[in-house]
């Protein structure tokens, strides 16, 4: 059993091998609430640790936030006023409304978030593939246009609408 990084009351991270591939997992015990990514979405969710703090910050300074950024797949990162967490959360999408959040996520409490990036630290040393591990939109398939848009990660939506791209979002006042 892979070991647990213990980031709030019964939620954890983990490390594992899933299908011959390394992942990351967020998870609640005796729940169905997980955060599963793959090594390129794990990258991209870390590396926008200090937009979310940033909204964070403006939150407690009582500023209005909306931030919704895509992270890879059908996952966004959301921080929004009135509630104090980072949601992580899988989207579906609608026709006329765009992208609309699914059951399927975590809504990290503001603790289990500083906790979790202590436990990044000790994952990225103890773990020298997942802290290699560049965004899927800075891998070399994604050096233009055409290779970039074709890439289901990055744009998770083109089945679903030719004009559906996942937009980052992010406002304060």
């Amino acid at each position: 059993m892979p070991k647990k990084y213990e980031i709030g009351e019964k939620r954890y991270v983990i490390v594992k091998k899933d299908a011959g591939e390394t992942i990351v997992k967020l998870f609640e015990d005796a729940s169905d609430k997980c955060v599963t990514f793959p090594l390129q979405r794990w990258a991209q969710f870390v590396a926008i640790f200090p937009i979310v703090d940033q909204c964070l910050d403006n939150l407690h300074q009582q500023q209005a936030v909306n931030l919704q950024f895509h992270i890879g797949g059908k996952w966004y990162v959301s921080v929004t006023t009135g509630f104090k967490c980072v949601d992580v959360r899988q989207f579906y999408w609608n026709a006329t409304q765009g992208a609309k959040p699914t059951r399927k996520g975590m809504a990290l409490r503001l603790p289990e978030w500083e906790k979790l990036k202590e436990v990044v630290q000790q994952l990225h040393a103890k773990f020298p593939i997942i802290a290699a591990t560049q965004t899927c939109s800075s891998q070399p398939n994604h050096f233009n246009q055409e290779s970039g848009l074709s890439c289901i990660e990055c744009n998770p939506y083109q089945c679903e609408s030719a004009f559906a791209f996942p937009i980052e979002s992010i406002s304060t006042n």
